[in-house]
């Protein structure tokens, strides 16, 4: 059944836009609408605007516009926090699983937002905690405990998939510091481990043949390039990226042990 969803008339502009990133693989993900506020932590006049008082970063005052219950940091049970959902753009009413007359969007009205109807149905298994709206491979609560968006297949827009890059990160420990490679929600764009012989090696690597992409069209807007992106950090011939799209493990020159590295 379609149900109708929030619309605010007035958007707050920080918290709850996504941003548009590099790397962008997941456009578009995901269908309910924030229900914002412009003044979202109480700078006006009002003293009790920023009140949140079952701390799950939705304001009180916000609770009533979404119908969240303000007393409860997890309306719908499904074990994530209103505010963490509505800021993802998932729908903090529906947990994926049951359809709960209590729990219907349409009851979240007030002043300051329209209903619009939208086509798609209530409940959305992509809401609920074990949904995957940007198809990364990792569940919704899993994207909440790490921190990843769970709209976004990636992230920190370095040109690979969360699940994959939070399935190998490790930290890479040298004389002039320590990194973190293959963390989801940092890229590691101009990183130390980018030295000027490293960076002649992936240039001559990246070279626009065989398939394989020119090294300046790698690179952001500032003209950095990802460590977690363009490295070989097993040192089989592979980089990163390369690795990312084969499936295959860039901490290991032979992912499947069968003796032959990976770029054979």
């Amino acid at each position: 059944m379609a149900y109708a969803a929030i619309v605010s008339t007035l958007i707050f502009g920080s918290l709850f836009v996504g941003t548009t990133g590099f790397f962008q693989t997941s456009e578009g993900a995901g269908d309910y609408d924030s229900a914002v506020d412009d003044d979202l932590i109480g700078s006006g006049t009002d003293p009790t605007a920023s009140t949140d008082s079952d701390n799950d970063g939705l304001p009180d005052r916000l609770e009533a516009q979404f119908g969240t219950d303000p007393n409860d940091e997890d309306t719908d049970k499904d074990g994530m926090l209103d505010g963490w959902e509505v800021q993802n753009g998932l729908n903090p009413l529906d947990n994926g699983e049951s359809d709960d007359s209590e729990n219907d969007p349409t009851d979240a009205n007030s002043e300051d937002a329209e209903i619009q109807e939208e086509t798609d149905s209530w409940p959305d298994p992509d809401d609920g905690p074990s949904g995957d709206p940007d198809r990364d491979g990792l569940i919704n609560s899993v994207e909440q405990a790490l921190g990843t968006d769970p709209m976004r297949a990636d992230t920190d827009n370095d040109g690979l998939n969360d699940k994959w890059e939070s399935q190998y990160s490790y930290e890479e420990i040298t004389p002039a510091g320590n990194v973190t490679l293959f963390d989801p929600l940092s890229g590691n764009w101009g990183c130390l481990l980018l030295d000027a012989g490293t960076i002649q090696i992936m240039r001559d690597h990246f070279d626009g043949n065989d398939g394989r992409p020119e090294w300046d069209s790698l690179a952001n807007p500032s003209g950095q390039h990802s460590c977690d992106m363009v490295l070989d950090t097993d040192s089989d011939g592979l980089a990163n990226i390369e690795e990312e799209e084969y499936g295959t493990n860039p901490t290991l020159k032979d992912s499947d042990g069968d003796l032959l590295d990976d770029i054979v």
